[in-house]
C-alpha cells in the first residue's frame, strides 16, 4: 500500500501544469483555438520544449545503461553457457551440489549480500537506496556456480539484479535524483533481460510494470525501451545467440478459440499453483533449517537426490533442451512440470541463485505440450500457449507476453494475433493475485473497474469483490 501510495503521489506531480493550462483557457475552459489566449500557446511551447528534453535525456541515459548492461549481459551469458554445457557433459557433478551450495552462502557472505533478492533491490530503489557495486559477483558467481553443479534454476533473477545495480550506478555517475535514479535501475533490468533473451519489447513491457500490475509511468517505456535495445545489439554482436521457435499456428476459428481459452485458464491455475509452491517451499525450509548452511546441503541432497533417481539431468539449469522439445517436437512427460517445479521450489529455497522465469517457461511449456493435444490442440502450439499464460499469470502481466509470443514464437500472424493476445488476457484475469514477486502491487482490482492497491499474495487483495459480496448478503 505505502509503495503504491508512493507511486500515485509521484504521477501527481504534473497537477500545477495542469492548473496553468487550464488558466491559459479561461473561466470556461474552452479548447477552441480561437478561445485561447497567448499565455496557451506559451505554456504549450514551455511543455513541448520539457517533452523533448525529457526524450532526449532519457535517450541517452537509456543508451548509455544498455551499452553497459549489454557488456556485462554477454559476460554472463557465456558464463552459463559453459556451466550448462560442462554440467551437460559431467553429470557426476550433481554430488557436489550441496556443496555448491554453501560455496553460494559463503560468497554472499563475504560479499556482504547475505539476504539480498530481486524483491529487497526493488524495494531499496524505490526508496532511494545505494546498490553496492559488490553484489555483482556474489549474483554473478553465485548464479554460475548453481548452474554448474546442476542446480534447477534460471537466469533472469540473477540478470534483474545485475541491471538493477547497474542501472542504479549510473545513476550515482549521473547525479540523478531519487525518482530518476529509480527509472535508470529499472532501464538496466530491461536491458540484461533483453541482453540474455533476445527480446527488447517483452523487457520493456515486463519491466515497465513489474512492480505495480496495472500502472506504470509512461515516461519509463522510453529509457526501457532504448536500453533493451542497445544491450540486444551489443550482447549479440559478442555471440550471445538467443532462441526463435517456428511454431505451427492453427487457422482462425471458434473450435480452435475456445480450446485456447480452456488451456489458458488451466495455465492460469498452474500459474498461481507455481507462485504458491516456490513462496511456500521457501518459508518452509527456512523454519525447518534456520542455519543458511544447513539449509543449503540440504537442498541441494534433496535436489542432487530426485536428479539421480530421475536420470536425465534435464531439469538442471533453464532444462533448455527439454524446453525445445516441448515447443518443438510438442512432446513432453505427464510430469515433467511438476517435477521442474519442485526441482526449482528446493533449488532456490536452498539459497542456490538464478531465476524463476526461466523455469516458468519449461513449466509453461511442458505443461502445454501434454495439455494441449488432450484438447485436440497441436502439441508445439500448445507449448507456446503454455509458455505465455504460465509467465503472464505467474507475473501478473499482461502486454509482456504477448510481445513474447511475437518475438519468441513469431505468433503474431494469421490468427495467431487473436489467440495469444486472447490467450494473455485470460490467464491475467484468471490468475488471481499471487506473483512471483512479493515487491509487486496490484493497482486495479481483476475482478471489478476499481482500485485497491495491495501487494501481490495477499490473501485477501480483491477487497471490491468481498465487499461486493458482502453487499449481496445484505440485500438477500
Amino acid at each position: 500500500m505505502e509503495q503504491c501510495g508512493m507511486e500515485l503521489e509521484k504521477q501527481g506531480n504534473g497537477a500545477e501544469t495542469g492548473e496553468e493550462i487550464k488558466e491559459a483557457r479561461g473561466a470556461d475552459g474552452g479548447g477552441r483555438p480561437d478561445d485561447l489566449s497567448i499565455s496557451y500557446y506559451r505554456t504549450q511551447l514551455v511543455n513541448l520544449w520539457i517533452s523533448a528534453e525529457s526524450f532526449f535525456k532519457w535517450t541517452f541515459i537509456g543508451a548509455v545503461v544498455g551499452i553497459i548492461c549489454g557488456l556485462f549481459g554477454a559476460l554472463f551469458y557465456h558464463g552459463l553457457v559453459f556451466s550448462d554445457a560442462f554440467f551437460q557433459v559431467h553429470h557426476r557433478l550433481i554430488f557436489l551440489l550441496p556443496l555448491a551450495g554453501v560455496l553460494v552462502v559463503g560468497l554472499y557472505r563475504i560479499t556482504g549480500s547475505t539476504g539480498q533478492n530481486l524483491d529487497t533491490m526493488v524495494e531499496s530503489v524505490s526508496q532511494g537506496k545505494r546498490l553496492p557495486l559488490k553484489l555483482l559477483p556474489a549474483v554473478i558467481g553465485g548464479t554460475w556456480i548453481s548452474h554448474f553443479f546442476g542446480g534447477s534454476a534460471g537466469k533472469e533473477g540473477a540478470a534483474f539484479q545485475i541491471g538493477d545495480t547497474l542501472g542504479n550506478f549510473i545513476a550515482r555517475l549521473l547525479r540523478l535524483d531519487a525518482n530518476d535514479a529509480e527509472l535508470c535501475s529499472r532501464a538496466g533490468m530491461a536491458a540484461l533481460f533483453a541482453a540474455i533473451f533476445g527480446t527488447p519489447v517483452t523487457a520493456t513491457f515486463f519491466i515497465t510494470m513489474l512492480t505495480t500490475s496495472g500502472s506504470f509511468f509512461s515516461i519509463s517505456m522510453l529509457p526501457n525501451l532504448i536500453a533493451a535495445i542497445a544491450a540486444h545489439l551489443v550482447a549479440s554482436r559478442l555471440g550471445v545467440h538467443t532462441e526463435r521457435y517456428a511454431v505451427d499456428i492453427p487457422l482462425y476459428g471458434t473450435s480452435v478459440l475456445w480450446r485456447v481459452a480452456v488451456l489458458s485458464a488451466l495455465g492460469a491455475v498452474l500459474s498461481t499453483v507455481v507462485c504458491d509452491v516456490l513462496h511456500a517451499t521457501s518459508h518452509f525450509m527456512q523454519r525447518l533449517l534456520p542455519n543458511r548452511w544447513i539449509r543449503a546441503l540440504v537442498g541441494g541432497a534433496l535436489v542432487a537426490a530426485v536428479m539421480l533417481l530421475d536420470g536425465t539431468y534435464g531439469y538442471a539449469g533453464g532444462s533448455s533442451y527439454m524446453m525445445d522439445d516441448a515447443i518443438l517436437l510438442g512432446t513432453a512427460r505427464p510430469h515433467d512440470f511438476i517435477l521442474k517445479l519442485i526441482l526449482t521450489a528446493v533449488t532456490l529455497g536452498a539459497g542456490l541463485v538464478g531465476g524463476e522465469v526461466m523455469p516458468v517457461f519449461f513449466i509453461g511449456a511442458t505443461f502445454g505440450a501434454f495439455a494441449g493435444p488432450l484438447l485436440g490442440l497441436p502439441g508445439g502450439f500448445s507449448a507456446a500457449l503454455g509458455v505465455i499464460v504460465v509467465f503472464g499469470g505467474a507475473t501478473n502481466s499482461l502486454f509482456a507476453p504477448f510481445a513474447l509470443a511475437g518475438e519468441l514464437f513469431g505468433g503474431l500472424g494469421s490468427g495467431g494475433i487473436v489467440y495469444f493476445a486472447f490467450a494473455s488476457i485470460v490467464s491475467y484475469l484468471l490468475s488471481g493475485y499471487a506473483s512471483l514477486y512479493y515487491s509487486q502491487t496490484i493497482v486495479f482490482s481483476k475482478s471489478r473497474a476499481s482500485y485497491i492497491g495491495v501487494h501481490a499474495n495477499d490473501a485477501h487483495s480483491d477487497r471490491s469483490l468481498f465487499a461486493w459480496r458482502a453487499r449481496r448478503k445484505r440485500r438477500r
